[in-house]
């Protein structure tokens, strides 16, 4: 499984998650992404990066940042209505491969495996980026599935 994001847009990413962090941590934003074609669903193609605007963010003692998930799930009915899925995507700042944290794990079962329901047709999954790298999980058959991340020019 790989998921494709082309340069100019991984550096879009980047550079909006990068801003001054909302609530004292970090930024999110959402991605659309579809399969490459109906036929092979081992490749996921990132196409649209929607920031989490700053009144999406909400204050949780459990955990350092979160969101919205109403905002969360209007963007996966607005993906949608474009034959497209979603992504929840943040970036740690670093060098190197990135991974999701405890509580980034937590968030990708409690909040994109449900929605990976809806419709399996439909790719959901979780993008992290570090300021070089990136690494993702894809919600797939009621499990989250570790995906490779390619940059490709462009």
């Amino acid at each position: 499984m790989r998921l494709n994001v082309i340069g100019r847009m991984a550096r879009h990413m980047r550079e909006d998650l990068l801003l001054s962090p909302i609530a004292g941590e970090e930024r999110l934003g959402v991605a659309f992404v579809r399969y490459a074609s109906s036929y092979n669903r081992s490749v996921v193609v990132l196409t649209e990066y929607r920031a989490l605007p700053n009144d999406g963010y909400v204050e949780l003692v459990s955990a350092p940042v979160s969101f919205d998930v109403r905002w969360f799930m209007a963007e996966a009915e607005r993906a949608a209505s474009v034959n497209a899925g979603v992504f929840l995507v943040h970036l740690h700042d670093h060098y190197g491969m990135p991974w999701f944290s405890p509580i980034d794990m937590r968030t990708n079962r409690e909040v994109l495996l449900p929605i990976s329901c809806v419709d399996h047709t439909l790719p959901t999954g979780a993008l992290i980026l570090s300021r070089d790298r990136g690494a993702a999980v894809l919600a797939q058959a009621g499990r989250l599935v570790a995906v490779n991340v390619a940059e490709v020019p462009g």
